[in-house]
């Protein structure tokens, strides 16, 4: 399928991209199929588009690639895409590390159907369990010239789930659902339960989400501080008041409580030997209040100027406790912070044209974010103010321009202008020391223009080339501007309202190979940055250590990703993934820290057309971690974990509404390795432990329940 926006088609190809997007899935989904198809569609350039015709790297995992793995949360099953590493900080969630940048690190965004997700950068995956999503697609490389600041590394866009029901005359129920699972690892359970139908133009779907899970068994051990509990609320109402025309309402109530067992701000956790340093550090509780309100339209008649038009405005609120023990040795001297908020108001509208052999995406995105001064209580003494009320608005404006050359040649190019303002309220800041630090912040303000430019030549039937020149940049985010480190037992941070924000710019060329029985891509790519922030340069301030948020120079990040798809036969396929990365600061030609080394996935699966059953088995491995700098980080251990899956149609045998009834295994860490992932961070000021850096789980046998009706 070619791109809808190409060509003026009118709403039927809208409506097929559409449906293609969410039923015609990329990687492992794809096995049920005798050949590869092209008709992947993706939203990564803000429109429905085919995959083979974008001139970036765009990954895709669908609702069916995660139930085939069972993955506990969203973190571990976007784990081992090209380019994609995980780096968890517990049993449930955790951070990922898109081309060497951690999400932790404000330089890959996530986006929630399209709209930016903004207040809490380390914690934002905890929010989506794998049962809520559709498919997630991640746009490999900096895309800031269609999404704006941050996005260095990625961009991740989570699709969640979405009525299904065919519009009847009558409204009728054919959607509902319900989810039981378990996990041996952690004694883990998980269920979901969701009703949703459609008719008279309405379509609904509702649904409630609970996972849960004690401290986890990692092969020397139990993990102490590893447990959590999600329990989420979700519902989502739409109306097409026309042909083409929708409008929805949605909205979500999410509460989570866990331990952070080691990781970012975790570490060295709570598995160290007894009588020896335990941090114990817990987010009890997080809750999140959310509701979006968005309108789709299309078909507007053959004179028409615009294709299609889509415009949201949504509201999301944020709450979070924090307990802090630096040290269970001295279980008095703790910490305990609010961090009321932030509260997110955004939207975006966004039209699509189509000119002969010219197409136009443009639009307009904006979100304002509004962070009260967290307030933090030290050894059960008062809450008090510990930074600054503080305010970020950001609006961007964007235009992406198509140009099909002629039929085996598209070139592209984008342009994005965004303001961008900071606003530091001190006023309530009571602790005289940490308002001094501020007095010197105001507001600021930055007028960031990038763009790109692209290009696809299918050079035959099979064989296409990309590439791209990109322009990257990020403005300091609140939390890092506003952080300030009167934290029981930490050291010292610094405020620095004065940092400079980061720029830079990316180089990359891929090679697209789709055959009848083969899809393969390999992606090369060079980036290179100026005053990258670190959030934790040592300094001497009021004659003790401390850290501060500081600009250090230049960087440069290189890589090279490659995934192939091969269907041996109409039942056995082979996938694989491996990706390179090189990081190194330019100033002194160290290497970066938590960049992963070359590391990837091979999996084999076995589904017969008209099976009642399936199988796969899947290695991902990586080579030993020895390019580092020794003051940031350790050498780490290769490894190779291995995890076998089943999958069995339960419903060929059950009558009527049950005959959509699966039954889904998996055994992982099939031989019960004791590893770490190289993306994880630890604490060099101690030695290693189960939980510096954390070990992850032990073989386990997760087991899951679907049943639709």
């Amino acid at each position: 399928m070619n791109d809808c926006r190409n060509v003026r088609r009118g709403p039927q190809c809208w409506a097929l991209a559409a449906a293609l997007a969410a039923a015609a899935p990329a990687g492992a989904a794809e096995a049920d199929r005798p050949k590869l198809l092209e008709e992947v569609v993706v939203t990564a350039s803000r429109a429905p588009q085919a995959r083979t015709a974008l001139s970036r790297a765009v990954s895709v995992v669908t609702t069916d690639d995660l139930l085939r793995r069972q993955s506990p949360d969203l973190v571990q099953g976007l784990a081992g895409l090209p380019g994609i590493s995980a780096s968890g900080n517990g049993g449930y969630g955790g951070q990922l590390v898109v081309r060497g940048f951690s999400t932790n690190g404000f330089r890959a965004p996530l986006f929630v159907d399209g709209d930016r997700f903004r207040g809490r950068n380390t914690l934002e995956y905890l929010l989506f369990p794998p049962e809520l999503v559709e498919r997630v697609e991640i746009v490999r490389g900096p895309a800031a010239s269609l999404y704006g600041t941050d996005s260095f590394g990625g961009v991740i866009n989570v699709i969640t789930r979405r009525p299904a029901g065919i519009d009847r005359d009558s409204f009728q129920l054919d959607s509902n659902r319900v989810v039981l699972g378990t996990d041996t690892a952690n004694d883990g359970r998980h269920a979901r339960a969701q009703f949703g139908g459609a008719g008279g133009g309405f379509d609904v779907l509702a649904g409630y989400s609970h996972r849960e899970g004690d401290d986890f068994e990692s092969a020397r051990g139990t993990i102490p501080n590893s447990d959590y509990r999600v329990r989420i609320w979700d519902g989502v109402l739409g109306y097409s008041f026309a042909p083409g025309q929708r409008i929805e309402l949605s909205a979500k109530r999410a509460s989570v409580e866990r331990g952070r067992a080691g990781g970012v701000a975790a570490a060295p956790g709570a598995a160290n030997p007894p009588g020896t340093l335990n941090r114990i550090q817990r987010e009890d509780p997080m809750d999140e209040r959310f509701v979006r309100l968005a309108y789709v339209g299309e078909g507007f008649g053959e004179g028409a100027w615009l294709d299609r038009v889509e415009a949201t405005l949504y509201r999301r609120h944020l709450d979070t406790d924090i307990l802090l023990i630096p040290d269970t040795r001295t279980p008095a001297n703790f910490s305990t912070s609010r961090v009321p908020g932030p509260t997110v108001w955004g939207g975006r509208v966004l039209g699509f044209s189509g000119f002969g052999d010219v197409s136009l995406t443009f639009g307009v995105d904006a979100y304002d974010e509004d962070r009260p001064a967290s307030l933090q209580s030290v050894r059960g003494g008062l809450f008090l103010p510990q930074n600054p009320d503080s305010e970020q608005l950001n609006v961007g404006a964007f235009v992406l321009a198509e140009w099909r050359a002629d039929p085996s040649l598209t070139l592209s190019g984008s342009l994005r202008y965004d303001y961008l303002r900071t606003d530091l309220d001190v006023a309530a800041i009571t602790n005289a020391r940490t308002r001094a630090l501020f007095a010197a912040a105001g507001e600021t303000e930055n007028h960031p223009l990038v763009g790109s430019l692209g290009a696809v030549w299918q050079a035959t039937p099979t064989v296409a080339v990309f590439g791209n020149v990109a322009t990257a940049f990020r403005a300091p985010s609140v939390t890092e501007l506003v952080a300030v480190g009167t934290i029981a037992g930490a050291t010292f941070r610094v405020p620095n309202p004065a940092v400079e924000p980061e720029t830079g710019r990316t180089a990359e060329l891929g090679l697209r190979l789709t055959g009848e029985r083969l899809r393969a891509e390999l992606v090369a790519f060079h980036s290179d940055y100026r005053d990258l922030i670190d959030r934790e340069v040592p300094i001497v301030f009021e004659g003790a250590p401390a850290v501060q948020l500081r600009n250090i120079g230049r960087a440069r990040m290189q890589g090279v990703e490659f995934e192939t798809v091969l269907a041996l036969t109409e039942a056995l396929r082979v996938d694989a993934t491996a990706t390179w990365l090189r990081g190194t600061d330019t100033r002194t030609d160290r290497p970066l820290d938590q960049v992963p080394p070359l590391n990837g996935r091979l999996a084999l699966r076995y589904a017969a057309p008209g099976s009642a059953w399936s199988t796969s088995a899947m290695l991902d491995w990586a080579r030993r971690h020895e390019r580092i700098d020794p003051r940031l980080e350790r050498e780490s251990a290769g490894y190779a974990v291995a995890s076998l899956h089943g999958s069995l149609d339960l419903g060929r045998w059950l009558p009527g509404d049950w005959a959509r009834v699966r039954a889904d295994a998996t055994v992982e860490n099939l031989f019960d390795r004791a590893y770490a992932l190289a993306a994880t961070p630890e604490s060099l000021l101690f030695p290693n432990s189960p939980s510096n850096p954390l070990l992850q789980p032990g073989r386990s046998l997760r087991l899951t329940l679907t049943a639709e009706f």
